[in-house]
């Protein structure tokens, strides 16, 4: 029947190109014509084509419908045919009970199940490689983690270090501002020397230029003592103590001499003389006692820059970067290990510097205390003697010593 439908449908599209053609050459033949002839002639012919077209139109699709139904029935013809034929060779019974539809199945289930070990067997060894990444993405943390503690430890070791630097620099600062003090007093004692030197001159006393120092300071302090008792003055007079740094204050006395006043006044003024040339030698002493000092903290701040100099932070450095670059490559035991001797040795140089600042620390304070207790054994244990003839003065002598206060004045 299909076939059929074609064969009749072939000889429309035959004539219906006939037609066009033969239009198309008396169009040729009539353009040759009048115009308005040929366009009446034309619209005519173009009514009867469109008429022609509409008719091959819906025989077309009418032709198009019975095709369809035609093939709607082969298909149910063809699906009777295949159920009679399955009926004819089974011999009457069911197609999933025969022995070659079961041996087919079991085929295929076979060929299924093989499929799906190997699927699971895939799976299982992704699982596993997932896991082996998860357990190096750990390892790489945990370093991470250590990383991060190395370097919060370091930056706490260097603020330690900074904040000893800055205990160090307030110790020179008050050392300095020690040792301005210090410049100050011998300003003033050399003013006071001076003005008593000049004092001297006017009264045409002489002064004797070379002076035999004791060779021991124990006989020194203990000659002090003598000559301050027996030193008439009731002001106060700073004698220096070279060999501890400290100052010998003497009380304010008030007396009279036995002898006669113008020895008395001669004795005087000799004892004081020799004193004030002790007094220049202690102050050269207290001079060289401070350079002395100077020259310590300047080795001290020297110590301090070569400290913070050192070439252990570049080794320390030189492991930071180490262990960063082991840890941006892909984790191995060689590298792990690598790892972690830079870790110990990062550990022992960090406290390796932390420890020698701290033992210079310790030992400028001990010298500081023992200085400072020194300083306060000889204050207190240096006190001037008073003379068993200024105790009891005569009353006949008030006028006279009136007089050699003024002198001292």
């Amino acid at each position: 029947m299909v076939n059929l439908r074609i064969k009749i449908k072939e000889p429309w599209f035959r004539k219906y190109q006939l037609e066009i053609q033969k239009l198309k050459q008396e169009l040729d033949e009539r353009s040759q014509m009048p115009i308005d002839s040929m366009v009446a002639e034309l619209e005519k012919e173009r009514q009867k084509a469109l008429e022609d077209k509409q008719e091959v139109m819906s025989a077309y699709e009418q032709r198009n419908r019975d095709l369809v139904q035609e093939r709607e029935m082969r298909k149910q013809l063809e699906e009777k045919i295949s159920a009679l034929n399955s009926q004819m060779l089974v011999g009457g019974q069911k197609i999933e009970e025969t022995p070659q539809f079961q041996n087919a199945l079991e085929k295929q289930q076979k060929l299924i199940r093989q499929q799906y070990q190997e699927r699971l067997q895939e799976l299982e060894k992704e699982r596993q490689n997932i896991e082996e990444d998860k357990a190096q993405t750990d390892k790489y943390k945990q370093l991470l983690l250590k990383q991060r503690d190395i370097m919060i430890a370091l930056t706490n070791r260097l603020n330690e270090r900074d904040e000893t630097i800055l205990q160090l620099q307030e110790e020179l600062d008050a050392y300095d501002k020690l040792q301005k003090e210090l410049e100050d007093i011998n300003q003033t004692k050399e003013s006071r020397i001076q003005q008593l030197v000049e004092l001297l001159k006017q009264k045409e006393v002489e002064i004797p230029m070379n002076l035999d120092l004791p060779a021991n300071s124990n006989n020194n302090n203990a000659k002090q003592q003598l000559l301050l008792a027996e030193m008439p003055s009731s002001k106060m007079i700073l004698v220096a103590d070279p060999s501890s740094n400290s100052y010998i204050q003497t009380l304010p006395q008030q007396g009279s001499y036995h002898h006669s006043s113008e020895a008395v006044t001669q004795y005087e003024l000799k004892n004081q003389i020799d004193i004030n040339k002790k007094l220049e030698l202690d102050l050269k002493i207290s001079r060289m006692e401070q350079e002395r000092q100077k020259k310590d903290l300047v080795s001290l701040q020297e110590q301090i820059q070569k400290y913070e100099n050192d070439t252990t932070t570049e080794q320390a450095k030189k492991s930071v970067d180490l262990i960063l670059n082991q840890l941006t490559k892909p984790a191995n035991g060689n590298s792990l290990a690598t790892v972690a001797q830079e870790l110990q040795k990062l550990q022992k140089i960090l406290s390796e510097k932390e420890a020698s600042p701290k033992k210079t620390l310790l030992k400028i304070q001990q010298e500081t205390s023992n200085l400072k207790q020194q300083e306060i054994i000889n204050k207190l244990m240096i006190k001037p003697s008073k003379s068993n003839n200024q105790l009891n003065p005569p009353p006949y002598k008030k006028q006279k010593q009136k007089s050699v206060e003024d002198l001292w004045n």
